[in-house]
């Protein structure tokens, strides 16, 4: 999480949308700050995988209207793949135009639950796989829901996600919108 605060305190000095890059040991670290869209995780993480880059852990926090403060820990797949030659932002910004080898969406647990009296929190996981995250955050959209912080973790080809969950506007999750989700995740749809 510290690496995470590093972000929302850049993001809270500064009116500016920006990112960074810089090498951690054999992975990449990434920072992203400021104005986003609302599925820009989903948007990064289908760039990344056709960058030959593979998001290993992140963390993410909402930090009001459309300001977000992230950062990701991301391994290279490919020899000679420089992670600071992307470009991150528009890669957050918009979703790839083709999408080679997308797979449905295949969760093999799903959990919701409160802690300590805070937003709900959905907690999924499964294979890892192509548009995991993005399937995962798509659904959340269709049921009028949004994170207000995230983490993503992947090991060993297994990829576990946690989202706080808001309604639209940021008022409370609707225990109905979080039925509708955890039937949508259920179905792969």
């Amino acid at each position: 999480m510290l690496t995470l605060d590093a972000a929302v305190e850049r993001a809270r000095r500064s009116a500016e949308t920006g990112s960074e890059c810089f090498a951690e040991g054999p992975l990449w670290r990434l920072r992203l700050w400021g104005f986003l869209p609302i599925d820009w995780l989903g948007n990064l993480s289908l760039h990344c995988h056709a960058a030959r880059v593979s998001i290993v852990s992140g963390d993410a926090r909402h930090l009001g209207g459309s300001r977000w403060a992230a950062s990701l820990l991301v391994e290279p797949l490919a020899p000679g793949v420089d992670a600071r030659a992307l470009n991150l932002l528009g890669m957050a910004r918009h979703r790839p135009a083709v999408i080679a080898g997308w797979l449905s969406l295949r969760v093999e647990t799903i959990r919701v639950f409160k802690a300590d009296g805070q937003s709900p929190v959905l907690a999924v996981s499964g294979r890892d796989q192509l548009g995991f995250v993005a399937c995962v955050t798509n659904a959340l959209l269709r049921c009028g829901l949004y994170a207000d912080q995230l983490a993503i973790r992947t090991r060993g080809g297994w990829a576990e996600d946690w989202f706080a969950l808001r309604g639209v506007g940021g008022v409370p999750a609707a225990a109905a919108a979080i039925a509708r989700l955890r039937r949508s995740l259920e179905s792969g749809s």
